[in-house]
C-alpha cells in the first residue's frame, strides 16, 4: 500500500470517527433537553399538587398549617406562585387576619410575583369587613 493511499484512509477515519462524535453529541443534547423537559414538568405537577393541598388548607381556616407546606415547597427547591399566594390571602381572610394578607400581598409583590384580580378580590373582600376603606381605595388604584 503506497503512502498516499495510507495518508488518504487515515484522514477518512479521522473524518469517519470526528462524524460519529458530532452524532453521539448531538444524540446526548437531545437526551439532556428530553430530561429536562421532563424535570420541569415533574417540578410543576409537584406545585401543582401542593397548590391544591395549600388550598384546602386554607378553605378549611388551617393557615399556619398551610404557610409550613409553602416553607416546605422552598426548602424542596420549588416556587410558590401567584396561585399559592392567592389561596394563603384568601386563607387568612377567611381567618380575620387581614394584616397577614396584607402582608403576604406586600410580600409576593417583593418577589415579582404579580396580583392578580383575585388577589384584589380576596384583600379588599376582607378589608371591607373591617370598614377601612382608605386600604380598599389604595387596592382599588392597583387593580
Amino acid at each position: 500500500m503506497g503512502c498516499a493511499r495510507m495518508v488518504k484512509l487515515l484522514r477518512l477515519k479521522s473524518s469517519l470517527k470526528i462524524c460519529l462524535i458530532e452524532k453521539f453529541l448531538q444524540t446526548l443534547k437531545s437526551i439532556t433537553c428530553l430530561l429536562m423537559a421532563t424535570v420541569r414538568w415533574v417540578l410543576l405537577g409537584q406545585l401543582l399538587l401542593n397548590n391544591s393541598l395549600i388550598n384546602g388548607l386554607c378553605k378549611e381556616g388551617r393557615v399556619s398549617k398551610a404557610e409550613e407546606l409553602v416553607f416546605r415547597i422552598r426548602t424542596e427547591g420549588l416556587t410558590p406562585d401567584v396561585i399559592t399566594y392567592n389561596s394563603l390571602i384568601m386563607g387568612c381572610v377567611r381567618v380575620s387576619n387581614t394584616l397577614k394578607a396584607l402582608e403576604l400581598y406586600h410580600y409576593m409583590k417583593k418577589l415579582d410575583i404579580k396580583p392578580t384580580l383575585v388577589t384584589y378580590h380576596s384583600l379588599i373582600n376582607g378589608i371591607s369587613g373591617e370598614g377601612k376603606m382608605k386600604e380598599i381605595e389604595s387596592l382599588f388604584r392597583k387593580c
